[in-house]
């Protein structure tokens, strides 16, 4: 027990070293699993999936997978707001750091995979800008069911998944010329779920008279 506390604290000390000689501190907010929030300026490693935060006062704090639910800041270098949190992984049960890629009624999520091509590389922050830096992570998908790989989600769940907006999608990918690549499909089931939450918006007011007439009919 004592070598592993003593592990993680060494791992905890390389983190905070490196990353205080790196200009990637972005304001964000932590939410623990015990339920705490923290807010201040974070750096991420997703290399091995640490965050760590300057707190009011000066104090500093990194935290692992094990002790995360969530957490998010403003990436000015990107300009986006990016999101993670933890999932546990369909392959192995493990429990991962995952950024939220997609949001909606198909949900993507990452998380960095360690191999020889980049194992000793550092990922401060690092958004993917070119296709072929898809390679780094894993990318799973969640339908509102389960979480699977992106590779299973396309094989056994898409054609059903899109089946009412079959007709679109497949316009859609054709007149962007998209392919098989991970940048392509981030494309399609980001239309998709526009598509859903458009069909979802101008079923508002019919849903709201359906209402109406159920409770006249009620009282």
């Amino acid at each position: 027990m004592k070598k592993i506390l003593l592990s993680m604290s060494l791992v905890g000390c390389m983190f905070m070293a490196h990353a205080q000689s790196r200009n990637d501190w972005f304001k964000g907010e932590i939410l623990l699993t015990s339920g705490e929030r923290l807010e201040g300026s974070l750096v991420y490693a997703n290399d091995v999936e640490a965050v760590s935060v300057k707190l009011p006062g000066g104090i500093q704090k990194s935290f692992g997978n094990t002790q995360l639910q969530s957490f998010e800041f403003w990436d000015t270098k990107n300009q986006r707001l990016r999101r993670f949190k933890t999932n546990t992984l369909p392959e192995n049960g493990r429990v991962a750091v995952v950024e939220v890629v997609l949001e909606g009624d198909i949900e993507v999520v990452r998380c960095f995979k360690t191999n020889k091509k980049n194992y000793a590389r550092s990922f401060y922050n690092h958004l993917p800008l070119q296709e072929t830096e898809h390679s780094f992570y894993r990318y799973y998908v969640h339908d509102g069911v389960s979480l699977t790989t992106l590779e299973h989600f396309l094989k056994k769940k898409y054609r059903h998944k899109s089946a009412h907006w079959r007709g679109e999608l497949e316009l859609f990918r054709v007149r962007n010329d998209l392919n098989n690549g991970v940048s392509s499909w981030l494309k399609t089931l980001s239309f998709f779920n526009t598509l859903q939450e458009d069909w979802r918006w101008q079923q508002k007011p019919v849903l709201l008279r359906d209402s109406l007439q159920w409770a006249r009919q009620v009282y």
